[in-house]
């Protein structure tokens, strides 16, 4: 088995010389103070990452453009009609004293989106139950939760908060002040 150094000297040598190229090119472009412009740093790990990348595409500079317009897309992605239905179902069907668990208003919310589509000409994507969940995750907090479906009493007992104890300044001082 072979083991090697996360972080190898001779790549730490390259980023610093391409921090201090790169630092005087901004300098030079830009026309900014050298006091202002950072040097900048990167381990030896990720040099090393980038060259094993530049090589494996025959040397093609093209291979070290980032790939940030590859990444996801952070949030929801629902449509704003679809969102409105999970919205509304949820609300009506399952803040609701003693309502359904929300794996049954997950089947009417879908339902429901179906439903829809059949009068659409464009049909709206149907989520799927993990979708809703995290949406009534996101969207829904848990004093809400427990308030709309248990009661303001179930929910002032969950959430309420704990009143601060007394404070002694010497040993046994609260034990003897009651």
């Amino acid at each position: 088995m072979r083991t090697h150094k996360k972080i190898l000297k001779d790549y730490d040598d390259i980023a610093r010389s391409v921090a201090v190229e790169r630092r005087e090119r901004i300098i030079e472009i830009e026309g900014c103070n050298p006091d202002d412009v950072p040097l900048e740093r990167w381990s030896g790990s990720s040099i090393r990452g980038w060259h094993r990348r530049w090589r494996k595409s025959g040397k093609a500079f093209q291979a070290l453009v980032p790939l940030d317009d590859q990444k996801g897309q952070s949030g929801f992605r629902l449509d704003p009609e679809v969102e409105t239905i999970i919205a509304e179902r949820v609300r009506e069907d399952w803040l609701v004293r003693n309502g359904p668990p929300l794996s049954h208003v997950i089947c009417f919310i879908q339902r429901s989106i179906e439903q829809k589509n059949e009068t659409r000409r464009l049909p709206l994507n149907t989520p799927d139950c993990m979708t809703i969940r995290r949406w009534v995750k996101a969207n829904i907090s848990e004093f809400d939760q427990v308030y709309y479906r248990k009661g303001k009493a179930a929910a002032e007992q969950d959430f309420r908060h704990v009143k601060m104890a007394p404070q002694a300044r010497r040993p046994l001082e609260a034990v003897m002040n009651r």
